[in-house]
């Protein structure tokens, strides 16, 4: 539930197509594909689907028009798209469940022996009509003696018999109605599974054609070294980065952040003053990422909605939406918090002067194309604030950490670092300068909310 909320709050600040390439990469649902049953298929219509969304999502069309385009993917009947394309002849292989609904020029029914066949242990009826269901098992010890079982046991056995038969009738009406232009049926002197259909053919006069039958070599032994192993493993691995050097790569501006943290270990820079609120929270400090969000919504809202009853409004509706299971007390209290931050940040000096600038942009979307030697990357992320002013941009993230001064100072080296990279973003995209902020607004200093925009 919770990487669904994730994809929804997503949605709505985030371009289709790369919501689309990250709804991909979080699934695995290309690779999955891929390994399916007719994977080369399966993994070229998932991409020729993907491909129609882009397109429409290009021109700027809503929701309800790639909907529409899904719909129509779906209900179409055209052949699948094929991953490779060049090996559309191959011979595909598979069982009668994963057959069903698939044709080819020309099927073979192959394997032509009986497979063991067991006793039940577990019974399963089903009434149609209610949609419920009743089930009875046997019970055996390890010599195979019954130790328990219902009384009418071999009613449920017989009953269970039937249903195989008729399941197995339609697998061999599925069998024989996917060829388009000739069946083979596999036959040998023993129990086949094609059995039912020997009368048929017989009715027909078809004839029998005799195959040889070879025994296999057996496994084959490989002479290969295991050096010569590991030299085609790095070789391959060479080929592999040689193809995929010009990918995009599509990645967040904060997870690239926080990588800084791993490669610089400096103190916090000084031009990125920090301007704690502080206010004291009776929720668990463990749920920091809950309040962090919804500090985020009320300060939005309280940029968008200058009645103070609307601004409550809302500020009730994200305490209901962020945390369920409360007591009305707890949810009063909590909702009682997170208008105090909002106050508290409104009234000071600092917030009349951002309400100044020109323009205010409050959870801006944004996406950078960076070339870089290895290939493009796309940064996207969702800017807390971004403010156009006389001198440029002024970029504001907020931080709702309620931690001690140590951990702050190690955190605050990454928040800068993704300060930063909306800073160039905006400064790449717009020609204009940016400078950035990062501001603390539920710490435990009393220092209270600043924004130097002379600075």
């Amino acid at each position: 539930m919770r990487t669904l909320q994730r994809w929804y709050h997503a949605s709505s600040s985030t371009a289709p197509s790369v919501l689309l390439d990250r709804l991909l990469d979080e699934t695995g649902l290309l690779p999955w594909s891929a390994s399916q049953m007719l994977g080369d298929q399966r993994a070229g219509a998932l991409l020729g689907l993907v491909e129609s969304l882009r397109r429409v999502a290009a021109v700027g069309d809503d929701l309800s028009t790639l909907r529409a385009v899904l719909d129509a993917a779906i209900a179409s009947e055209e052949s699948d798209l094929a991953l490779h394309p060049g090996s559309a002849g191959a011979v595909r292989v598979m069982n009668l469940h994963k057959a069903k609904g698939l044709e080819a020029r020309i099927v073979f029914l192959a394997a032509p022996w009986q497979g063991r066949t067991y006793e039940p242990t577990v019974v399963i009826r089903r009434d149609p009509a209610s949609g419920g269901a009743q089930g009875a098992l046997s019970i055996a010890g390890n010599d195979g003696a019954v130790c328990a079982a219902p009384h009418d046991w071999a009613d449920w056995v017989a009953e269970d018999a039937r249903l195989r038969a008729e399941e197995d009738d339609r697998l061999l009406y599925v069998a024989t109605t996917r060829a388009k232009e000739s069946l083979w049926i596999a036959t040998t002197a023993g129990k086949s599974p094609w059995g039912a259909l020997d009368a048929t053919l017989d009715a027909l006069g078809v004839a029998t054609t005799a195959l040889p039958v070879h025994a296999t070599d057996g496994r084959r032994a490989s002479d290969a070294t295991r050096a010569s192993v590991e030299h085609a493993i790095a070789a391959a691995a060479a080929r592999r980065a040689r193809v995929v050097r010009g990918r995009e790569l599509v990645e967040a501006v904060t997870a690239e952040a926080k990588r800084s943290i791993e490669r610089e270990a400096t103190a916090p820079a000084d031009d990125v003053p920090l301007a704690p609120v502080s206010v004291a929270r009776a929720i668990d400090p463990r749920d920091g990422r809950a309040w962090g969000i919804a500090v985020h919504g009320a300060l939005e809202a309280a940029i968008r909605l200058p009645d103070a009853r609307a601004l409550h409004a809302r500020l009730d509706a994200i305490i209901w939406h962020g945390w369920s299971g409360l007591t009305d007390a707890q949810r009063a209290a909590l909702t009682a918090e997170l208008r105090d931050v909002v106050d508290r940040v409104r009234a000071s000096d600092g917030w009349r002067a951002l309400t100044t600038a020109s323009a205010v942009h409050a959870e801006l979307p944004m996406a950078h194309v960076v070339v870089e030697p290895q290939g493009t990357r796309i940064r996207e992320g969702v800017i807390d604030l971004a403010l156009e002013t006389t001198d440029g941009w002024h970029v504001i993230d907020w931080k709702s950490d309620r931690v001690p001064a140590a951990t702050w100072a190690q955190r605050v080296i990454g928040y800068e670092a993704q300060v930063a990279l909306y800073g160039e973003a905006l400064t790449a995209l717009t020609g204009r300068e940016a400078r950035g902020q990062v501001v603390q607004v539920d710490g435990q200093s009393e220092s209270g909310f600043t924004a130097d925009l002379a600075e």
